[in-house]
């Protein structure tokens, strides 16, 4: 029988279920940054200058809970 990390009780269970869904959320705004930068680069509009910042604290966070 599978675990269910969602519903136990115990912290180091609770801990992983939470540090796996903050992954899955990363590397989602991760997947639509990529395809925001495709589509400015493909209408030929210069990437705003916040993006750099937001993709690096995405990029350190991943690597993080990796």
């Amino acid at each position: 029988m599978e675990h269910n990390y969602e519903n136990c009780h115990n912290m180091s269970c609770k801990r992983k279920s939470e540090k796996f869904g903050m992954l899955l959320a990363y590397q989602s705004v991760k997947e639509e940054m990529d395809m925001i930068k495709a589509e400015l680069s493909r209408k030929e509009i210069e990437e705003p200058k916040g993006f750099s910042v937001l993709e690096g604290f995405i990029e350190d966070n991943l690597r993080q809970l990796e």
